[in-house]
């Protein structure tokens, strides 16, 4: 087990969360299907022709693969005691590292030998988590990856990179479930009805004193409905500005967190839309890296253009509100310092 200063985290227990984090855990005495288990079972639910212009198909897809796969709010993770690290966690049969379980206690083996001890947590879910939408629909399906300190809300409900064989960012499966994987050219209207199910959950969860952050965002939008984005931008605001109360929501950021724009002059239309801050995600630091991992991303634009949106949000939003993610372990450490 590796050696850690109670309250301090060592370079082995960064690498142990990474390789769970990567590599899930094989939870060993439990039935607990893995996230692509229950991701194919509604990929067989999801064989037949369906429409895109009817929400309510949309969602009852949607039904099928997120039951039993939980959210961000209830689903355990792994909290190391010592140091008090938590390390979320998902069930992978083929991992090498074998999650023990005996209650809330638990532990990391590989092979005989013991990674970890650490304790099984889960946070508490607040009530209005568990509250039903217009027409019964669940709370955690209109907005699946809700938090108690960000809530994502989608203008876009699938990835054209990852949906297009050889554009796809190396590391990420965020639009990698079945449903997404079907959704190219989602039509105007079916958003429209989308985002009303998601600002309904927003005003709930505002309603109950919930205060994070929204953070706008959703895959990346194929070259067709590019033209599209700010009148689907609009669309999503449009309606949380309808439900959601002016006063509550000029407490709560507004994050844009998509491609940045090809007209930088639209960041001036996101600012009178509501939005107040930025998140231009560059993931990695150098260039050539950024075309080997995220390729669909570089054909769109060059990291140089990335980087020169940055700069333009600092001028139009302020200092402070924009900000950026890296993710780590992608690129050598010496462009990751150089950048």
């Amino acid at each position: 087990m590796p050696a850690s200063v109670p309250g301090r985290v060592t370079r082995d227990d960064l690498y142990l969360k990474a390789r769970v984090l990567a590599d899930g855990v094989n939870v060993i005495g439990e039935e607990t299907p893995s996230f692509r288990e229950l991701a194919n079972q509604g990929c067989a639910a999801s064989e037949r022709q369906w429409d895109l212009h009817t929400v309510d198909d949309l969602l009852g897809q949607y039904a099928d693969i997120t039951s039993g796969a939980g959210s961000t709010l209830d689903r355990e993770f792994l909290l190391l005691d010592d140091i008090g690290m938590t390390i979320s966690y998902s069930h992978n049969p083929h991992s090498r590292l074998d999650l023990i379980r005996e209650g809330e206690r638990a532990m990391l083996k590989e092979g005989e030998a013991v990674v970890a001890e650490c304790r099984i947590v889960a946070p508490e879910e607040p009530d209005w988590h568990r509250e039903e939408l217009s027409g019964g629909v669940p709370m955690k399906i209109a907005l699946p990856f809700a938090s108690e300190s960000v809530i994502n809300v989608v203008f876009s409900l699938s990835c054209y990179n990852f949906n297009t064989p050889g554009k796809a960012c190396q590391y990420c499966n965020l639009f990698s479930n079945p449903i997404s994987r079907r959704i190219n050219n989602l039509p105007i209207e079916t958003l429209r009805a989308w985002v009303a199910l998601q600002a309904e959950a927003i005003k709930i969860a505002t309603d109950n004193g919930w205060r994070g952050a929204l953070a706008i965002s959703g895959g990346a939008l194929p070259p067709k409905q590019r033209p599209q984005h700010l009148e689907r931008l609009e669309v999503l605001m449009e309606a949380i500005r309808e439900r959601v109360d002016p006063g509550v929501l000029s407490e709560i950021p507004c994050v844009y967190n998509h491609f940045p724009p090809e007209d930088f002059r639209d960041m001036e239309r996101w600012r009178e839309m509501g939005i107040g801050f930025t998140c231009i995600d560059l993931e990695v630091m150098d260039a050539a890296f950024f075309a080997a991992i995220c390729p669909g991303k570089n054909e769109y634009k060059p990291l140089s253009y990335w980087k020169e949106a940055q700069e333009v949000a600092v001028e139009v939003f302020g200092p402070m509100k924009t900000r950026t993610n890296v993710v780590f372990g992608l690129e050598p450490m010496h462009t990751l310092l150089a950048g």
